[in-house]
């Protein structure tokens, strides 16, 4: 789980259940002609390693061979190394456990006055890692993947593309 210890943990299983419905919905880069993105989780570096080779980098070597046979730029390999390069800085942070011990946190809380506990926010039962997902989510895309802002427009039906194309 991520670090807010017991009182308020977000585990991993609730980033699975959350992040793909964002990515569907705000599409890396040039996943948007490559199809949705999809989690696996691997319990070891050595699986992890073999699971991103089989299901990223060898799918988009294929792709870029035949892009090229057909006359077409292949980037395909060059979106995968990049997208495997920004998840590097987060293997420390995703194969690790930290629980902190925040009793004494608590205890000062709850002597601060409401002014005070309005300004300092230290309660980590008001954290909703839902929001906090997003938020994350969003950062990612921007400052890793350099993609710029992501706005948070209505899921697009058939009925509101047709109508974009007019």
């Amino acid at each position: 789980h991520v670090g807010t210890s017991e009182e308020n943990p977000v585990r991993w299983q609730f980033m699975w259940d959350a992040l793909p419905p964002y990515y569907r919905r705000h599409p890396v880069g040039s996943s948007v002609r490559m199809g949705p993105v999809y989690f696996r989780w691997a319990r070891t570096p050595v699986g992890y390693k073999l699971l991103n080779f089989l299901t990223q980098t060898m799918p988009a070597a294929m792709l870029d061979t035949v892009s090229t046979l057909a006359g077409r730029k292949a980037s395909n390999l060059r979106d995968t190394a990049r997208m495997t390069e920004a998840l590097k800085p987060l293997s420390y942070f995703t194969t690790h456990q930290w629980v902190f011990e925040t009793a004494n946190l608590s205890r000062i809380y709850e002597c601060l006055p409401p002014a005070d506990k309005a300004l300092f926010n230290c309660d980590v039962l008001s954290i909703s890692w839902d929001i906090y997902m997003t938020i994350w989510a969003h950062g990612m895309k921007m400052f890793l993947l350099k993609e710029g802002p992501v706005f948070c427009a209505p899921p697009r039906t058939r009925r509101t593309q047709e109508l974009s194309r007019l």
